[in-house]
């Protein structure tokens, strides 16, 4: 698989910006980085990977962080992503999304147990997860 390549575009007003791109586990220099750049944000990224690629992924975005300088306490990570569950009126597309990732690209959706030992792995402690009513869940996350 080639280099990641990330394409990063900076807004005008406040420290936020945008990366768009292959997200093959980029080294944490090709991300965003500065002192002020203190939350990541992933929607519908992680799916795509097996557990290996995932964390390091994960594990990348606190390196860049840390380098950059950002107190730990200040660092945060957002986690869009469907999560499997017993008795949710959306299990069956998720399920068909499930089995469209592990045919088309090794990828997988998880429970919730399985996001929060796959953030644990990488180094991120889950703080609070908001299901909404679409096939999302934003998980919360700080450094452990």
């Amino acid at each position: 698989m080639p280099p990641a390549r990330l394409k990063v575009r900076r807004l005008e007003r406040g420290h936020v910006c945008t990366c768009t791109g292959t997200c093959s586990a980029p080294a944490p220099a090709q991300l965003p980085r500065g002192r002020d750049v203190n939350c990541y944000i992933l929607k519908v990224v992680l799916h795509d990977w097996i557990t290996d690629k995932a964390v390091a992924i994960l594990r990348n975005i606190g390196t860049a962080m840390a380098e950059a300088g950002v107190p730990t306490a200040k660092r945060r990570l957002f986690v869009a992503e469907q999560v499997l569950s017993t008795g949710d009126p959306l299990t069956l597309p998720k399920v068909g999304l499930d089995m469209n990732m592990m045919v088309m690209c090794g990828g997988l959706e998880r429970t919730a147990p399985e996001w929060d030992a796959l953030l644990d792995q990488a180094g991120w402690a889950t703080v609070t997860s908001f299901p909404t009513p679409s096939l999302f869940t934003v998980m919360q996350a700080v450094p452990k």
